[in-house]
C-alpha cells in the first residue's frame, strides 16, 4: 500500500509560510519604510533596526532572513552617515524582501 503525500505539492518545493507570519513582516515593513523617511533620527534608526532584526529572526526562510540582515546593515551605515544620509540601500532591500514574499513557492 502506497503512502499519500501529507499535501499536494511535489517533495521538491518547501512548504509556504503561513499567511499570518508573511503578514506580520509586511507590516513591519511598512513601519519600517515610515521610520527611514528623511530627515533621519536616531531615535528611529533605532526602532528601524530592531523591526529589521525581527525580520530576520522570523523570516520564513533562508533569502528573507539574509535580506533582513542586509537590511539592518543598511540602517547601521545610515545611522553612521547621519540625517543626509542615503536611504536607496534600505528601499531598495524592503523591495526586494517584498518581493520574496510574493514569489511562488
Amino acid at each position: 500500500m502506497a503512502r499519500k503525500p501529507k499535501d499536494d505539492r511535489p517533495a521538491s518545493q518547501p512548504p509556504r509560510a503561513p499567511a499570518a507570519q508573511h503578514l506580520a513582516i509586511l507590516g513591519k515593513l511598512s513601519e519600517l519604510e515610515r521610520l527611514t523617511r528623511p530627515p533621519l533620527l536616531p531615535s528611529q534608526l533605532e526602532r528601524a533596526n530592531a523591526l529589521a532584526a525581527a525580520i530576520a529572526r522570523n523570516a520564513p526562510d533562508g533569502v528573507i532572513a539574509m535580506l533582513g540582515t542586509r537590511l539592518m546593515r543598511a540602517i547601521q551605515d545610515a545611522r553612521a552617515a547621519g540625517e543626509g544620509a542615503d536611504i536607496r540601500a534600505i528601499a531598495l532591500i524592503v523591495a526586494r524582501i517584498r518581493a520574496a514574499l510574493d514569489r511562488p513557492v
